[in-house]
């Protein structure tokens, strides 16, 4: 029996950030239930690679010809990409599912063709809302939450009566996080930091469960509410703190990003926040547990946009060039600008890079001769040097 194949676009595949932590999950379970995956994107690299499993074929701008002329399913994030595939290398699907991450960033709002696409998807009610703004004309917008997969989920609850360890998932830190780091581990309490300046490290269950309360947004939340951890949901947002029974509807409509409370603590009150509260979560996070499970679990999530595809919403491909002539030119603009602005300051970045390699050399050398047994000999040389200098200028 033949495979069935999907194409995934993301704009990177580089870092440890949302949409590329997605698409690689997303690629990972393709390969596990048969599929031949591919995934379109500009850049590819580590340290994300390394979770990337060996029977994906990643295709970039360099090798796109590699990329198969029709796939039965493409699974797309970042509209450009989508556009460049349908308008400039005719790349065709039976079913074409478009995703938006967010509810503010550019690259994800919208395609011009949406009502010809077989699904769209948005990971939040507050993303539904802001894409709905986006529609001339009006359709459905399935939510695709972020997630948490299995293996989440096999972990066993632990209540905690001491909190020991504290972990910060972030890539924009607020201020008073790391003021409550040091208040928390000036009271014995050690607090590790993950994520842009800190420790860079992909963020699983093997991580997340050595530490007795998380405090992060978004994706972490996700796993930790799923291990049946204490999670702390604030970040550059604000939040509203532990995530409970009470709290968890709206703070799950956010995406869990600490927007929509408006509530922003300095340090101290978030240490005393943790530290008086905690053990009430202990009787909370069964309930939590169970609403991850019904809400947020990733494979049951798959499966079901899978069971929603059938022949009438199929995506012509040449209907969508037919109707939308203006965006042949449009979205190969687009993504050359980007990959030669992106060349130019990878290029930028190396040159730099080679200077600080070439100072650090020139340092070493003086730091050789500095200490060199003949600098030494020759020192009162030099010093009677520079006092008859001084004597004559004078």
């Amino acid at each position: 029996m033949k495979k069935k194949s999907i194409l995934l676009t993301n704009f990177n595949i580089i870092n440890f950030s949302g949409s590329e932590i997605d698409t690689v999950t997303v690629a990972n379970y393709f390969i596990s239930i048969g599929y031949n995956v591919d995934i379109f994107t500009l850049d590819y690299g580590e340290p994300l690679s390394k979770i990337v499993n060996k029977n994906i074929r990643v295709v970039t701008l360099n090798n796109v010809s590699l990329l198969k002329k029709k796939y039965d399913l493409v699974w797309s994030h970042h509209y450009p990409l989508l556009d460049y595939l349908i308008f400039n290398q005719n790349i065709k699907a039976n079913h074409i599912i478009y995703i938006s991450l967010s509810s503010f960033e550019p690259l994800e709002t919208l395609p011009q063709y949406y009502m010809n696409l077989s699904l769209i998807g948005a990971l939040s009610d507050e993303a539904i809302q802001a894409l709905g703004k986006q529609m001339p004309e009006k359709r459905n917008i399935l939510k695709f939450p972020n997630y948490a997969t299995n293996n989440f989920f096999k972990h066993k609850i632990k209540e905690i009566n001491n909190v020991r360890k504290i972990c910060i998932v972030s890539n924009h830190i607020p201020s008073e996080l790391y003021d409550f780091k040091e208040i928390a581990e000036a009271n014995n309490i050690k607090v590790d930091l993950y994520g842009t300046g800190n420790i860079i490290k992909y963020i699983d269950d093997k991580v997340l469960s050595k530490y007795d309360v998380i405090i992060s947004i978004g994706k972490t939340v996700y796993y930790s509410i799923a291990m049946g951890k204490h999670v702390y949901c604030y970040d550059k947002f604000g939040g509203c703190g532990f995530i409970t029974s009470k709290n968890i509807d709206k703070a799950f409509k956010y995406n869990f990003s600490g927007r929509g409370f408006n509530k922003k603590l300095t340090g101290e009150k978030i240490y005393n926040d943790i530290i008086k509260n905690y053990k009430k979560i202990n009787k909370e996070i069964y309930i939590l547990k169970e609403y991850a499970q019904n809400n947020f679990n990733f494979e049951n999530n798959v499966n079901y946009i899978l069971s929603l595809l059938n022949k009438d919403n199929k995506t012509s491909c040449n209907d969508i060039i037919q109707k939308y002539p203006n965006l042949v030119i449009k979205s190969r603009l687009y993504v050359e600008t980007y990959t030669n602005k992106n060349d130019t300051i990878k290029y930028q970045n190396t040159k730099m890079n080679n200077i600080s390699r070439e100072l650090e050399a020139k340092k070493s050398e003086l730091a050789e001769i500095y200490t060199s047994t003949s600098w030494k000999i020759t020192y009162p040389i030099r010093l009677s040097k520079v006092l008859i200098y001084k004597v004559f200028k004078r």
